[in-house]
């Protein structure tokens, strides 16, 4: 049975799922008024056992579904795809930071005139300028081409990983797996598939 990986996907999670709701009492409670107590703890003992083997069987389908994924994803190149978007996202929160940039950088000019308007104001005029340095002016470090070219380069880049994301799940979509019978039976009567 050939399945894609998308698909494949779910059925882990859900595969997941019931190996955790498989019950496996370790104990048995038995009552003083039980007739028969060796027929109890076989009773409790094999109910025990049957759920250990299911939970072994859904375990071990379930890594023969992850170790099919994880050959396919190699070979089509989904773990470089994720990579690249993962990278992207790095990219994008940087960029960010610097569109984010609150101190507005003065233009060369402006930052002159302020500068030489210091020099010629007397001492104790400049004694407090709301706080700053009287002999110094604060600008911005990030300039208004600097910011807007951020702009355009998370467009950008937001553009190429929606690209990417569009291929991977065309990749995801169209690349099968093969289920081995014993599996896809035991998730048949598991209802999985």
């Amino acid at each position: 049975m050939e399945i894609n990986l998308r698909k494949a996907n779910a059925i882990q999670a859900e595969i997941k799922r019931v190996i955790s709701s498989v019950e496996m009492k370790d104990t048995i409670s038995v009552s003083e008024f039980c007739g028969d107590v060796a027929a109890e703890m076989v009773t409790g003992q094999d109910e025990f056992l049957v759920g250990l083997r299911r939970k072994q069987q859904l375990t071990t389908a379930l890594y023969n579904i992850r170790k099919s994924v994880a050959s396919a994803n190699a070979t089509v190149g989904i773990g470089v795809m994720l990579g690249d978007i993962e990278n992207i996202d790095a990219q994008i929160k940087l960029l960010e930071t610097v569109v984010a940039t609150r101190v507005k950088m003065l233009s060369l000019d402006e930052l002159n005139k302020r500068l030489e308007k210091m020099r010629n104001t007397p001492e104790v005029q400049t004694a407090s300028r709301y706080g700053y340095d009287r002999d110094s002016v604060m600008t911005g470090a990030v300039s208004k081409d600097t910011i807007d070219g951020a702009k355009a380069q998370i467009k950008r880049l937001r553009k190429q990983k929606q690209d990417l994301q569009d291929k991977l799940l065309s990749v995801n979509v169209n690349t099968l797996i093969s289920v081995s019978n014993d599996d896809a039976t035991l998730l048949g009567e598991e209802g999985i598939l």
